[in-house]
């Protein structure tokens, strides 16, 4: 009788039948494959997709400002605003480069800082300031060099939209031809129309227009 022994044990048996049987019992052939992990590719694209999300996020927080349905596209509209911001008496010049178009939307430019040219609808004379990285509110604003005014010590925060004391500080959207001031002290009333006489006219230049009668804020 032919005898059939076993390669990996050296047991012999009666048949191929048996051999293979117990070849499959005792010392399986099969090899089953651990999962294997992400290649370097798969890997590479989810971490691409990550950082787009991220990308997007950080893009939609830091645009804020400049989209949305509240401002509209770049070119809705041409319109310009004389303004003056007084700290303590001391005016900001936004002629200086720093300042000079920042934003498409709403910027000062050609080296003039008193007067904003709006180019989208919606935009409020507190967006414009977030351009040069200064932000205001009813009771402080916070300067670009980080330093916060805030009312205290007999020195408060006030708004003037064509010579009148407004509440609008926060929400008040550019229309052209207006003047709007920004003063933060102690001044006194006659401190604050000697302020409010530095506004220049060249809104009234720039948008080739005479100021109307009924100029209101």
């Amino acid at each position: 009788m032919e005898e059939h022994k076993c390669d990996k044990c050296e047991k012999t048996f009666d048949s191929s039948d048996a051999l293979n049987q117990h070849k499959e019992a005792k010392h399986k052939t099969g090899v089953v494959e651990k999962a294997k992990p992400a290649t370097d590719k798969t890997k590479l694209l989810i971490y691409a997709l990550i950082l787009a999300v991220g990308a997007a996020a950080v893009y939609v927080l830091t645009s804020s400002v400049s989209s949305g349905p509240r401002i509209g596209s770049v070119g809705s509209t041409h319109e310009h605003v004389d303004f003056k911001v007084y700290i303590e008496g001391v005016p900001v010049d936004f002629a200086m480069p720093k300042y000079q178009l920042k934003a498409q939307y709403a910027h000062v430019e050609g080296g003039v800082g008193g007067v904003i040219h709006k180019h989208a609808t919606g935009v409020t004379f507190r967006d414009f300031l977030k351009t040069v990285n200064i932000d205001i509110g009813k009771q402080c604003v916070r300067m670009d060099d980080g330093n916060n005014y805030c009312n205290e010590g007999g020195k408060t925060l006030k708004f003037y939209l064509n010579g009148k004391l407004s509440d609008k500080i926060e929400t008040y959207e550019l229309h052209d031809l207006d003047k709007a001031l920004v003063s933060y002290g102690n001044e006194t009333a006659e401190q604050v129309e000697g302020q409010l006489s530095t506004i220049t006219d060249l809104a009234r230049i720039e948008s080739n227009k005479e100021l109307p009668s009924d100029h209101k804020d």
